[in-house]
């Protein structure tokens, strides 16, 4: 048996028989576990991977867990005096080094692979739709980035080792220069930095871990961790072979010691930054993106002919792996489903000068995704935020005519205005409009003249003043003429046009919802959707109302018939309750009148569709509201406009948030310790 294999069978056999592996094991999963938990619940409604988000939190704690694994591989051999045993024989210094390197490394991949177990049947059993855009591709290309991650720090912390006699203080070394230094450091520079995170973008290693479950690599990563963790195990051997020269004086071969370890870091250094300036990327099929909207399948497979797809920034920029990722799976797409031939470009404004002056030219600027199709172009800017919803119209805006229909927005009367960039206001949602082919406008009911006839429907967003008579009169004259309401109200349902809804058949109601799931213990999480054009599409979604009202059938819709029939229709239900209901009036009076009926949709939550409530949950409120104003619209209706696969929606209510986090970070790391240490215990007494 070789040395190599006989150093790494020793080595693995003195981790497996000390209780501090076993301890080690337990907190880098508890650790890892907790801060996953953290991430998984700030990712909700983004578009980010369930397992880049594991994979990430194991990255932060990689170096920790190789220092302590790796701390007394040579500081025990030189406090028990057995280096000077080691080497008295036969054989290299590397092959020592290699052998006890990977053994250290075997043993932090074991743990990496608890770790990943336990997180995905934690999340298997309480969350089981986070795992529901997960591929076998991005658990394999995260395991990988992050062995080689771990191969780079159990070489650089056996180094370390080699250069200290007591374990402890080759700990604290290892875990302050591999992993406290370099993110207080980057975290530093972040903080005091004019321009921040565009910048400097992401920390390194977490943006290798983010290509790599993407489905990209470039070779100056792949050569940066090869040749340090080689240069680290060259450390590690001359540290070892220069114990032989102690009492010999020899001050030339300490020279050339030092002079052999400079030219091999000045080497490495070199080769790095020759493979990256090469620039050089490897794409490879990866689950992470490739999840499609409806709307956007269909789009591209009725968009036919060459359409050019340019991301316009910087490639430090934060953004940028984000967007190559989609435009990647873009691509993919265009390709299995036929008709659309896409080629994506990638424009960096500071290096491409030529092309970033004409991409200016036609309106973009930096930060943003161009489409181009002949002469026509849509400009998609990344500062509003870019989804798969947001890609769908962009594309279609290149084959299809504009369309000029407006969405009316009452005001003056304390209502949520689109054009309010807070927390509280409907910027968001109102973008969303827009890209759809709308037209925003704010409609002041007091003036004296009726609503536009070129409005599609009329939104009454959270109205908190009362309507005046006339105000009342104008909205019952727009519905009376085949008009459209959306209408979100707010507790205690009295206000806006509540005293206008009994008369066209619905009444909200306050009514307690008692064992309903939460999230924040004010909210409801709703996901009992009716087989109506609005909900049926997003069947095992789901849409989370803060404190929501109630709406039951009134006496008028019990009373009307026949061209004055009103349907009542509850949309979603919570706790037996109609918390969203559409009422429509003049459908019974035949296909044969030329009649458009009135059709109203009503939110029991006044918030539904703040920019707060957008970006704090995954939910679909978002695709429930475009649904609506589709709906009521009665224009280009496809049933699921926006629905995004690609958003993260873990589904978990605050009760099952608590059980995922202490089945992962206590459960399971508690179990592994008890194993792996009832293992140390067998071993010690058989001894």
């Amino acid at each position: 048996m070789s040395p190599v294999a006989v150093t790494f069978r020793r080595t693995v056999g003195r981790l497996r028989s000390q209780f501090p592996t076993a301890l080690a094991a337990g907190l880098f999963m508890a650790a890892v576990a907790a801060l996953f938990s953290l991430r998984l619940e700030a990712a909700e409604g983004t578009s980010a991977s369930v397992v880049a988000l594991w994979a990430l939190s194991a990255s932060a704690l990689l170096p920790v867990a190789a220092a302590f694994l790796a701390m007394d591989v040579w500081s025990d051999e030189r406090r028990t005096g057995r280096t000077d045993l080691l080497l008295s024989v036969a054989v290299r210094e590397r092959d020592f080094v290699v052998g006890k390197f990977v053994g250290v490394w075997f043993a932090l991949l074991l743990v990496v692979a608890l770790s990943l177990a336990s997180c995905g049947l934690a999340l298997a059993a309480f969350a089981p739709a986070a795992l529901d855009g997960a591929d076998w591709s991005e658990v394999i290309a995260a395991f990988g980035a992050l062995a080689a991650q771990g191969a780079l720090w159990c070489a650089a912390a056996s180094a370390v080792s080699a250069a200290f006699a007591n374990s402890a203080a080759s700990f604290c070394t290892s875990a302050i220069l591999f992993a406290a230094l370099p993110r207080g450091v980057w975290q530093a520079l972040l903080s005091f930095s004019a321009a921040g995170r565009t910048v400097f973008g992401d920390f390194p290693f977490d943006a290798h871990v983010a290509d790599m479950v993407s489905g990209s690599v470039t070779l100056g990563t792949a050569v940066a961790y090869v040749v340090f963790t080689v240069l680290a195990l060259f450390v590690a051997s001359k540290s070892v072979s220069s114990l032989r020269l102690v009492g010999r004086g020899s001050r030339m071969l300490r020279a050339s010691t030092a002079l052999a370890l400079a030219l091999a870091a000045f080497f490495a250094v070199a080769v790095t930054a020759l493979a990256a300036r090469l620039n050089v990327s490897f794409e490879f099929a990866s689950g992470g993106g490739g999840d499609f909207s409806p709307r956007l399948r269909r789009t591209i497979s009725e968009t036919s002919g060459s359409v050019s797809a340019t991301a316009f920034l910087s490639r430090r920029d934060p953004r940028f792996r984000e967007v190559a990722r989609r435009l990647r799976a873009l691509r993919r797409a265009a390709d299995s489903l036929g008709g659309l031939r896409l080629e994506v470009r990638y424009v960096d404004p500071r290096w491409d000068i030529g092309s970033a002056g004409r991409l200016a030219r036609l309106g973009a600027r930096e930060g943003s995704i161009v489409f181009e199709k002949g002469r026509r172009t849509a400009v998609l800017d990344l500062a509003d935020g870019a989804g798969w919803n947001d890609l769908a119209p962009a594309l279609r805006s290149l084959v299809s005519p504009p369309q000029h229909r407006d969405v009316c927005w009452a005001v003056g009367h304390g209502e949520a205005r689109f054009d309010d960039y807070g927390s509280w206001g409907l910027s968001d949602i109102a973008r969303d409009i827009a890209r759809e082919g709308y037209r925003n406008v704010a409609v002041d009911l007091a003036a004296e003249s009726p609503i536009p006839a070129d409005c599609a429907l009329l939104v009454v967003a959270g109205a908190k003043d009362e309507f005046s008579r006339a105000e009342l009169g104008r909205i019952e004259a727009f519905l009376r003429d085949g008009g459209r309401l959306l209408v979100m109200l707010g507790r205690p349902g009295t206000g806006g046009v509540a005293p206008l809804l009994p008369a066209w058949g619905m009444r909200p109601v306050v009514k307690p919802l008692k064992d309903q799931k939460t999230i924040s213990g004010t909210d409801v999480i709703v996901s009992d959707f009716a087989d109506h054009p609005v909900s049926s599409a997003l069947a095992g979604s789901r849409i989370v109302l803060d404190r929501p009202l109630s709406f039951e059938l009134s006496a008028a819709a019990e009373s009307a018939a026949g061209a004055d029939r009103i349907e009542f229709l509850p949309l979603a239900r919570a706790g037996g309750a109609a918390v969203v209901a559409a009422a429509e009036r003049g459908a019974g009076a035949g296909s044969d009148l030329a009649i458009r009926p009135a059709r109203i949709v009503a939110v029991g939550d006044a918030a539904f569709v703040s920019n707060a409530a957008l970006a704090a949950r995954a939910s679909a409120n978002r695709d429930f509201f475009l649904n609506a104003v589709a709906y009521l619209s009665g224009t280009d209706f496809t049933g699921a406009p926006s629905a995004d696969p690609a958003v993260l929606s873990t589904g978990l209510d605050r009760a099952s948030r608590l059980k995922l986090t202490l089945a992962s970070s206590a459960l399971a790391p508690l179990l592994v310790f008890l194993v792996l240490s009832a293992v140390v215990f067998r071993r010690r007494i058989r001894r």
